[in-house]
């Protein structure tokens, strides 16, 4: 690929989820927390990206495998809501870029703490675009977008 190429692959890339990471970064400023109130339903139902790979064992059932840091002794997930930010991670495990929809993402990692954007630079005002998930609170967001949203919950088990 030419370098003019890659510069046009990479600015397209930006562009994935500018919305979403602009209104994160408002939400994180508001200390009422009002505004990721009004957020979380939004980042339910988009696509985020982790890094991981599926294999498919002997068994022949596919098996999921994510990429997970030590944060103050506890595994936790990282995710993105951008493939551009996780280019280290990317380089540095050998992992491969997968595709989520958030809602389905939260109920396949239900027991484990996930953190978004790990690596968002801050801004000058110390604002990043990193945010921790519990796994209740993961619990709880995903069954409310299935429960607002039943045809997508047919769906999720029929891929399964």
């Amino acid at each position: 690929m030419t370098d003019k190429k890659q510069a046009e692959e990479l600015e397209k890339m930006k562009l994935i989820n500018k919305e979403l990471d602009e209104r994160i970064a408002e939400a994180n400023k508001d200390t009422s927390k009002i505004k990721w109130r009004d957020l979380l339903p939004k980042l339910m139902d988009v696509e985020i990206y982790a890094a991981g790979s599926i294999m498919e064992p002997v068994s022949g059932k596919k098996e999921l495998s994510l990429a997970s840091m030590d944060f103050r002794g506890r595994k936790i997930i990282p995710f993105f809501t951008n493939p551009i930010y996780m280019a280290d991670l990317i380089k540095k495990s050998g992992f491969s870029v997968l595709k989520f929809k958030t809602a389905y993402f939260f109920g396949m990692v239900k027991d484990a703490a996930t953190v978004m954007n790990p690596n968002s630079q801050r801004d000058e005002n110390g604002n990043t675009l990193a945010r921790v998930f519990t796994p209740f609170e993961m619990k709880v967001l995903s069954a409310e977008y299935f429960a607002e949203n039943p045809e997508k919950a047919e769906k999720s088990e029929k891929s399964e």
